[in-house]
């Protein structure tokens, strides 16, 4: 009959109380996680578990409230959803608007972080998009399956 002779936690970002405890204490973590832990018994039977520590929902993806396309600087020229791909595994839809409700731009089933699945800037017509406030409604698939609706807004500047 074995009996668990050790553990270690790792990816832990430097946030426990101890490393080689059965239930250490997270010290005020700042962002979403994977834990891991590792339990060897006495036979040297090896096991390794990973768990979602979630800290805010709000922070598996990101909207940047600003974005500058076609400036010709190569920076922040595409609107795209950000996010932890460990825990975001699908954008299912992304709609922009102009301000008077009139969608400029759609995409669905793409991955976070992808520039070339976002928003350059350009109207369907093909004309470039002025400097203006725009909307959007994000619909993502999270890691357990569930569906997470973001809207907000955010500014194009020329």
């Amino acid at each position: 009959n074995a009996g668990l002779a050790n553990w270690t936690w790792g990816n832990i970002n430097d946030t426990l109380t101890c490393l080689t405890c059965p239930d250490p204490v997270v010290n005020s973590p700042l962002e979403t996680f994977i834990a891991t832990v590792t339990v060897t018994d006495t036979n040297g039977c090896v096991l390794t578990l990973r768990q979602n520590v979630i800290i805010d929902e709000e922070d598996l993806i990101y909207l940047p409230s600003a974005f500058s396309p076609a400036n010709v600087d190569g920076v922040n020229d595409v609107y795209t959803v950000y996010g932890d791909a460990e825990f975001v595994v699908n954008i299912k839809l992304i709609h922009i608007f102009d301000r008077w409700g009139n969608r400029v731009f759609a995409n669905k089933d793409f991955l976070v972080n992808d520039p070339n699945e976002g928003w350059t800037g350009v109207f369907p017509d093909g004309q470039y998009a002025p400097s203006s406030t725009y909307a959007y409604v994000i619909a993502y698939e999270r890691w357990d399956g569930e569906t997470e609706v973001r809207t907000g807004a955010f500014t194009l500047v020329r």
